[in-house]
């Protein structure tokens, strides 16, 4: 599995409860997308940092949806280019399920 860490600049004194009611709107788009298992929000104040922690099924579905018509999407949506990091994910730890998974 693969993780996916997007990170972004966000507009200048953006309230946590503004923040919060971005995600809650977005959020339903991400919904039955193939591929992705999970998304968290993330959201920094102290730093105007914003993004998204996405764990896939594979890098091959994380790619296809980062394509180039996102990041230019980010652009004109943010203003500035969000930052794309991938990471394996060999191991996964869900205290709620009570599970530990394997990729």
């Amino acid at each position: 599995m693969i993780i996916a860490l997007i990170t972004f600049k966000l507009p200048p004194n953006l309230a946590p409860a503004d923040s919060e009611k971005r995600c809650l709107e977005s959020a339903p788009r991400f919904r039955q997308l193939p591929g992705l298992i999970r998304k968290n929000y993330l959201y920094d104040p102290a730093t105007g940092t914003g993004g998204g922690s996405y764990l896939w099924e594979s890098r091959a579905a994380a790619e296809a949806f980062y394509n180039a018509a996102w990041l230019e999407r980010m652009r004109a949506t943010l203003g500035n280019t969000p930052t794309v990091q991938y990471f394996e994910s060999p191991v996964q730890v869900d205290n709620v399920a009570g599970t530990i998974t394997t990729a």
